[in-house]
């Protein structure tokens, strides 16, 4: 929390002639970009996991309810009205001005459908602060407790971090 956001992300770039835009990759980037700015603006890990509650719960409404989707995506709501439906979440759930400038930012820019992939990203770049890597394993069947925790040991241990097992 409170560190400089990376740069190592790749910028999605237009080509001159381009009949259409990738969404997905620009609302990842927006996303992407949002989520290492938000971290780095945050003061401490109380608010960080605060603001990560609150997003993953705005991403879950996003999907889970037709309504609020259609509010957020429907051309004719306008674009302030949005703004103003997520800033007064925002504020109701207590979010510091950084989450609020930021679903702003995201609305202005017409890209609202990268709020559903903010918490994830935003999780990842915590987790990266604190020195946590992500890791999976693919099994054919479930693995026992015994064994999931041996596996997570022996990638810390190879890795040298704390790592996220799933």
């Amino acid at each position: 929390v409170g560190r400089r956001p990376r740069r190592d992300r790749p910028v999605p770039r237009l080509e001159i002639g381009q009949d259409h835009v990738n969404e997905s990759k620009i609302g990842f980037h927006v996303s992407a970009w949002g989520s290492e700015h938000l971290l780095a603006a945050l003061s401490n890990e109380k608010t960080a996991e605060e603001a990560d509650q609150f997003l993953t719960a705005l991403a879950r409404a996003m999907d889970e309810s037709s309504e609020f989707r259609s509010l957020m995506f429907a051309p004719a709501f306008p674009r302030v009205a949005r703004t103003e439906v997520l800033v007064a979440l925002a504020k109701q759930h207590a979010m510091p001005e950084y989450v609020v400038n930021f679903l702003r930012t995201v609305v202005d820019h017409n890209r609202t459908a990268a709020i559903e992939s903010t918490p994830e990203l935003f999780r990842e770049e915590r987790e990266a602060a604190a020195g946590i890597v992500p890791a999976e394993i693919t099994t054919a069947s479930p693995l026992p407790d015994d064994l999931f925790q041996r596996a997570r040991t022996a990638l810390e241990r190879a890795t040298g971090k704390r790592v996220r097992l799933t």
